[in-house]
């Protein structure tokens, strides 16, 4: 079974600017910048998304192969579950 992630619910203010997102982690005071790509994944993530439906957002966005999105997509969820803001659900 393929696992699921979603974001963590810590406090976290988020903004975005143009295609971009800052996340704000006001209980470790860390700043988050995610260009286009990751905002795209982290703006998916507001309802538990699995690796390969994440990629399919990213190869309909950015017109990238699937084999592409996906390795994308997975380098990605990895980083944002290594900095604790999304979780295995």
């Amino acid at each position: 079974m393929e696992k699921h992630y979603r974001r963590c619910s810590k406090s976290l203010i988020e903004r975005e600017i143009d295609d971009e997102c800052v996340i704000v982690d006001t209980l470790s005071g860390n700043v988050h910048q995610f260009n286009a790509a990751a905002a795209c994944i982290w703006r998916n993530l507001e309802d538990d998304m699995d690796i390969l439906s994440l990629a399919g957002v990213l190869h309909k966005n950015f017109r990238v192969d699937m084999d592409a999105a996906i390795a994308d997509a997975e380098t990605c969820v990895k980083q944002l579950c290594d900095l604790g803001l999304i979780e295995v659900c």
